[in-house]
Order: C-alpha cells, then sequence, then structure tokens
C-alpha cells in the first residue's frame, strides 16, 4: 500500500489526472507562462508566487508550480546575469563588469540586489516576459497534442461519439 503510494507510476497518474482536470490546452499553457514568468522575478517565492496567481485566476495549479521550477537554482547565476545585463541596457545603468562576475557567486546576490534593483527588475521582467511567452508556446503545443492523443483512446475505446472521423490535427481548440 505504501510502495503504492509513494511509487512513479502513482506520482505521474495523479499528475496528469491533475494537468487534465481543467479541459483547456490554452488554459494549462497559460498557467505554465505564469510560472515560468514567476521563476524569473528577482525575489524570493516563486513558487509561492505562482500558486498564489494560480489560485487568484483559477488556474491550474500543478502546472503553474512546474512553471515556476523552470528557473532552478542550477541556471539562476545564468538567467540573472542575462536579465541584468538587458536591464543594463534598457535603463542605462552602467554595472561594472565585477558585478556580472559576482552574480556567479550566490554570497553576492543581497548586496547587488539592494545596489541594482531598478535595472535588475528591468531585466527580469522583460526576461521573465520573453521566457512566458516561450513556456506558453511550448506548454500549449504539448497540451494540444495531448489532448488528441487521448480523444483518440476514447475514441477508439468507444467512450466518446463522433458522426465523422476527426482528421489529426484538428482535435484542438481553434484559434
Amino acid at each position: 500500500m505504501l510502495s503504492r503510494l509513494f511509487s512513479w507510476n502513482a506520482l505521474k497518474v495523479r499528475i496528469v489526472r491533475s494537468l487534465e482536470q481543467d479541459g483547456s490546452p490554452k488554459r494549462l499553457a497559460l498557467s505554465v507562462a505564469i510560472g515560468a514568468f514567476c521563476s524569473i522575478l528577482p525575489f524570493p517565492g516563486h513558487t509561492f508566487v505562482a500558486a498564489t496567481l494560480a489560485f487568484i485566476f483559477r488556474l491550474n495549479l500543478v502546472a503553474a508550480v512546474a512553471g515556476a521550477w523552470v528557473n532552478f537554482p542550477l541556471i539562476m547565476p545564468l538567467t540573472y546575469a542575462v536579465a541584468f545585463f538587458v536591464g543594463e541596457r534598457v535603463t542605462g545603468t552602467e554595472m561594472p563588469e565585477i558585478v556580472l562576475l559576482r552574480l556567479l557567486d550566490v554570497r553576492h546576490w543581497w548586496p547587488l540586489f539592494r545596489t541594482y534593483f531598478y535595472p535588475m527588475f528591468v531585466g527580469t521582467a522583460i526576461v521573465g516576459a520573453v521566457g512566458a511567452l516561450g513556456a506558453y508556446v511550448v506548454a500549449l503545443r504539448v497540451a494540444q497534442r495531448h489532448e488528441e492523443k487521448r480523444l483518440r483512446r476514447e475514441l477508439h475505446r468507444g467512450d466518446v461519439q463522433c458522426s465523422e472521423p476527426m482528421p489529426a490535427g484538428e482535435l484542438h481548440e481553434p484559434q
């Protein structure tokens, strides 16, 4: 019983069910995109912020939290270095090269955050928006393909009644 509760297959089934509960590939992709945007914000609590926004806007909580972990700790220094660079260019703030090199050391993040908050915030907003757009496009396509496969399985089993055969690629929502 306990091994069934914590098995990878049981976890996969629960995640897939929670992702399918929303029913709309667009809402699922929006959930992932919001999580991806939150993952790049320049303050801690990405998962909490993504979950809160998913709750407020009645989006898929699991997808939003998964999106919030797109920017995981291993790549955060690179992400924030790019965000600093973008923020520097957009705001016109001059940051010495040593500042960008210090981003590679987590111990320097807080002093840099206090000193360069504005360019970092602008840079993370831009990088986050681009990342969220990319996450939306990828998640939408994945969700549409999953929905097509699920509907085909249901049609094959006879769970869904359809008067005409559905051509491949036309099972997702019209745009």
